[in-house]
C-alpha cells in the first residue's frame, strides 16, 4: 500500500470531503488522525476505518482556536514523531448576498476556513521542517476563482485566502523538502451542499443549478480524495508544489 508507514492528519474528517479523504488514506495504509469539532461524527469515521482493518484515532477540537489546536496536536506530534501528510479539509459555508452577511457570520467563516487552515499548518510545519519532509494539502474551492454561486462573500474570501496561503507556504517550505498544494473542488455532493451540516441551506432548485454549472455535473467526495492521494504521493507528485488542482467537473477551465 502506497502510504504504509505514513501518518496523515485530516481535519474536517467527520463528514463529506474530509471523511472520504481520511478513509481513502487509511485504505492505502496510512495511520489517520481524524480531526473534527463534532465528536460523534469523527468518532464514527475512526470507527469505520478501524472496523474495516485500517488504523485511525479521532481528535476533537476547534481548528479556529489556537490554544485548542495546540492542546490537541502537541501530544499527537510527540507520539507519532511528527505528521507526514496534513490535509486541511475543515470548513463551513454561508449563503447570501454581501449586504446580508453579518459581521459575526463573516468572522466565523473566515475563522474556521482560513484561520483554521493557518493554525493547524502553523502547529504542524515546525516538525516537518525539522524532519525535512512532509506534504500539506489544503482544500479551497472553485468559488475562489469564479466568485461562487449563491455563496456569501465571506466563503469566497476565505477560500481565496486559502489559495494564497497555499502558495505562500509552498515557497516557504520548499527549501525544507516539504510540498504544499491545494485542491479546488467544484460542485460536490456533501452534507454541506445538502444543508445537513456546515451552514448550507440549498434548495433542490439551487442544487440542480449548481450541478448543471459543471460540464461533467455533480461530483462526489471520493473524486477529491483521489486527487489528494495523488498530490501526497512522494514519487508521482514529487515535483509538484504550489499547485491549485481543479477537480470541478470543468466548472473552471484554464
Amino acid at each position: 500500500m502506497v502510504y504504509s508507514g505514513k501518518t496523515a492528519l485530516v481535519t474536517g474528517a467527520g463528514s463529506g470531503i474530509g471523511k472520504a479523504i481520511a478513509k481513502m488514506f487509511a485504505d492505502e495504509g496510512a495511520m489517520v488522525i481524524a480531526c473534527d469539532i463534532q465528536a460523534e461524527k469523527v468518532n464514527a469515521t475512526a470507527d469505520e476505518i478501524t472496523s474495516s482493518g485500517g488504523r485511525s484515532i479521532p481528535a476533537v477540537f476547534d481548528v479556529s482556536d489556537e490554544q485548542k489546536v495546540i492542546k490537541a496536536l502537541s501530544p499527537i506530534l510527540k507520539e507519532y514523531n511528527g505528521i507526514d501528510i496534513l490535509i486541511n479539509a475543515a470548513g463551513i459555508i454561508h449563503l447570501g448576498k454581501i449586504e446580508d452577511v453579518t459581521e459575526k457570520q463573516w468572522d466565523r467563516v473566515l475563522a474556521v476556513n482560513l484561520k483554521g487552515t493557518f493554525l493547524v499548518s502553523k502547529a504542524i510545519v515546525p516538525s516537518m521542517k525539522a524532519r525535512k519532509k512532509g506534504c500539506i494539502i489544503n482544500i479551497t474551492a472553485a468559488a475562489a476563482k469564479t466568485g461562487g454561486m449563491n455563496v456569501g462573500g465571506n466563503y469566497v474570501a476565505s477560500k481565496g485566502g486559502i489559495t494564497s496561503l497555499t502558495i505562500h507556504l509552498a515557497r516557504q517550505m520548499a527549501p525544507f523538502g516539504v510540498r504544499v498544494n491545494a485542491i479546488s473542488p467544484g460542485p460536490i455532493e456533501t452534507p454541506m451542499l445538502t444543508g445537513d451540516s456546515g451552514g448550507g441551506n440549498y434548495s433542490d432548485e439551487m442544487r440542480s443549478n449548481i450541478a448543471k454549472s459543471a460540464p461533467l455535473g455533480m461530483g462526489y467526495p471520493e473524486d477529491i480524495a483521489y486527487g489528494a492521494l495523488f498530490l501526497a504521493d512522494e514519487k508521482r507528485a514529487r515535483y509538484i508544489t504550489g499547485e491549485i488542482l481543479d477537480i470541478d467537473g470543468g466548472l473552471f477551465m484554464d
